[in-house]
């Protein structure tokens, strides 16, 4: 399971790379959402997706006689490593224990920054004059701003 998030998230960071750099700029916003959506689509099928070789271990072996690889592949006991503790790494011990403290404390810093503008954005509701339309609500902010909306209410300025 760590493997495919990683194999997901790797998948996501190339992908959005390539559109920051050549696509983000495009007039074209269907084709952007498109190419969008299916890098979604394709960052979750892509890490699914395994391709495999194989070697044929005779002509390695002919062809280096005197090597090590024939006594290798001859006794397959010696191609296994066991891990015991005294193997493991401090880095390998703690490496899940790790990515979920940057995961958690990732999701915390944007669950902070989501709610104090949740909490900015309500409170320029509460505290501004609003105009009742059909379908939003209009609120007339005092400073001049570029409007933005924010479910069904839009934030103008007064001016305008």
């Amino acid at each position: 399971m760590l493997d495919y998030v990683l194999k997901f998230s790797g998948c996501l960071v190339v992908l959005y790379s390539f559109y920051r750099v050549f696509l983000e700029n495009e007039k074209n916003h269907g084709f952007k959402r498109f190419y969008l959506l299916f890098t979604l689509v394709g960052a979750i099928v892509l890490p699914l997706i395994t391709i495999s070789y194989s070697v044929e271990v005779n002509a390695i072996a002919n062809a280096n006689t005197e090597s090590a690889v024939p006594a290798i592949i001859d006794n397959p006991e010696t191609m296994y490593l066991e891990i015991t503790e005294d193997n493991v790494s401090f880095f390998e011990a703690y490496y899940p224990a790790m990515l979920w403290i940057i995961y958690v404390a990732g999701f915390v810093v944007f669950a902070i920054r989501f709610s104090k503008n949740t909490w900015r954005l309500n409170k320029l509701i509460l505290k501004n004059e609003k105009i009742w339309g059909n379908h939003s609500i209009k609120v007339l902010l005092p400073f001049s701003l570029i409007p933005y909306s924010y479910f069904n209410y839009i934030f103008v300025e007064k001016e305008a």
